[in-house]
């Protein structure tokens, strides 16, 4: 799905609070401009709500180096 870093974050952790997934792998596609703010934004939300619902989890992220054209 090609949508912004934090729709698809909101989607990733409302899938694992309703227990639609249990892992998932997911790209996040951030501006070249602050970058790390959009991830650490992403990711936070993911981490909040999988909080809020005492769920068990462990993240990872890596980047992944590519021709953006």
């Amino acid at each position: 799905m090609m949508e912004k870093p934090s729709k698809v974050a909101t989607l990733i952790g409302e899938w694992f609070a309703v227990g639609l997934v249990k892992r998932a792998i997911f790209n996040l596609k951030l501006p070249m401009k602050q970058r790390l703010s959009a991830l650490n934004s992403a990711l936070g939300g993911i981490r909040k709500l999988l909080d809020e619902e005492d769920i068990n989890y462990r993240m990872m992220a890596k980047p992944l180096y590519h021709d953006r054209e």
